[in-house]
């Protein structure tokens, strides 16, 4: 995932040989809040999930190819009024020049900005010997003033791999 925060996480999947998805996920406070769709691109499927966490996710087939460029933008309005947040999605293909929109959800119950962000590579199966690689680049957070920050240094970790059985 690209654009992982404190409420959810934004990225590229490869569910398959055959099948890649850009993917749009926000939680819900796990306290009976609810997170439900406001848009969503025509082509997007959004659907509440559960398992790790539960909330609503939206995401579009698109075959992405390695080494392909893909930006991703996230956004968050704090509506104080209504006790919750508007999480909005969109992608990029275009090195940032138009911007698609995946889909946009209000949080119940989570009146609160973007924050803690981070990223992360996913293996679904359990084939470990293949290497993982992702780029990372051009990061920015844009504050509530329009400023906006670059994020220049970071750092990685990574979990243990599965002992051969």
């Amino acid at each position: 995932m690209a654009n992982g925060f404190n409420q959810g996480y934004m990225g590229m999947q490869h569910n398959s040989g055959t099948e890649r998805r850009i993917l749009f996920s926000i939680w819900d406070d796990g306290n009976n809040s609810i997170v439900d769709l406001v848009e969503k691109n025509d082509a997007a499927i959004a659907e509440g999930f559960g398992g790790e966490g539960t909330g609503a996710h939206a995401y579009l087939h698109y075959n992405w190819t390695t080494e392909e460029t893909v930006f991703f933008r996230v956004t968050a309005d704090v509506d104080e009024s209504r006790g919750g947040s508007t999480f909005t999605g969109y992608y990029s293909t275009d090195l940032g020049n138009t911007w698609e929109l995946v889909a946009s959800f209000f949080a119940q119950k989570q009146p609160i900005w973007l924050g803690s962000p981070y990223d992360f590579l996913e293996n679904f199966g359990s084939d470990q010997s293949a290497i993982r690689e992702g780029f990372y680049g051009n990061y920015s957070i844009t504050d509530t003033d329009d400023n906006t920050f670059q994020i220049d240094n970071t750092y990685f970790t990574r979990t243990k791999p599965l002992k051969d059985t």
